[in-house]
């Protein structure tokens, strides 16, 4: 398989892991009020901090902590609402792709399938295609969520201060580019190889279950649990590596 092919094929798998728009919006929507929640709060209650010191009237401050209350509250229900409706698009587009997977897998059993290691389809079928879920949870979500929730920020700040506006925005900037370029270093062979090490673990489980009877008329139990204890080993190597960089 050429390196194109390859690639095109990886887009098709997360191109049906991303849930359709309609359902994924509310979850985006709900994501955006949450975290401009969240910088609002900090933003008043870091002005009620400093303006306690200096303000000898209650008004202004009886307002402010009214605003860090409500903040507060909004913060917490769209954070729900939004993990609700995050959660919900993305367990139904896995309910669809895994019922998509079985259906072609289908006409290629068991003649098409002689080839291939049965832990390696059941990893596949099991934990491959439910890892496709971190797509909407984990990385379009929250760099949508985050990219709008900044550019807001930085152009509500340059209303206030023009110089602090752009003093955030190269901040983000830097962040966003130091994040993912240490992330991709330090996790990206190991994000590569959980997948294959976390088959092996599979193919070694269903080789013992399956075989036990003639493992142990054969004195070969020990191995085959070596067998699975090699591969769990390396399983969590490159799942601590990648938690690591994460």
């Amino acid at each position: 398989m050429t390196e194109t092919t390859r690639s095109e094929r990886v887009r098709d798998m997360l191109r049906l892991a991303q849930p359709p728009f309609r359902r994924f919006l509310p979850g985006l929507i709900w994501g955006v009020l949450s975290a401009a929640a969240a910088v609002s709060l900090l933003a008043v209650s870091g002005w009620l901090i400093v303006s306690a010191s200096i303000v000898d009237s209650l008004v202004p401050l009886s307002i402010a902590v009214v605003g860090v209350r409500f903040f507060a509250v909004t913060r917490a229900v769209t954070r729900y609402l939004e993990r609700l409706s995050g959660h919900d698009a993305a367990l139904r587009q896995l309910a669809t792709t895994r019922s998509d997977m079985v259906r072609r897998l289908i006409p290629l059993s068991p003649a098409g399938l002689g080839a291939t290691d049965r832990g390696q389809v059941l990893a596949a079928l099991v934990d491959d295609v439910e890892n496709l879920q971190n797509l909407p949870l984990r990385v379009v979500q929250p760099l949508a969520v985050s990219g709008v929730v900044a550019l807001g920020a930085v152009g509500f700040l340059a209303f206030v201060s023009p110089p602090a506006a752009l003093t955030l925005a190269v901040c983000l900037l830097v962040a966003a580019f130091a994040a993912v370029g240490l992330g991709w270093i330090f996790g990206s062979r190991a994000e590569a190889a959980v997948s294959a090490r976390r088959a092996e673990v599979s193919a070694a489980l269903v080789d013992y279950f399956g075989s036990l009877d003639v493992l142990l008329a054969f004195g070969a139990e020990a191995q085959a649990r070596e067998r699975i204890r090699v591969a769990d080993a390396a399983l969590r190597r490159v799942v601590s590596r990648a938690s690591l960089a994460q």
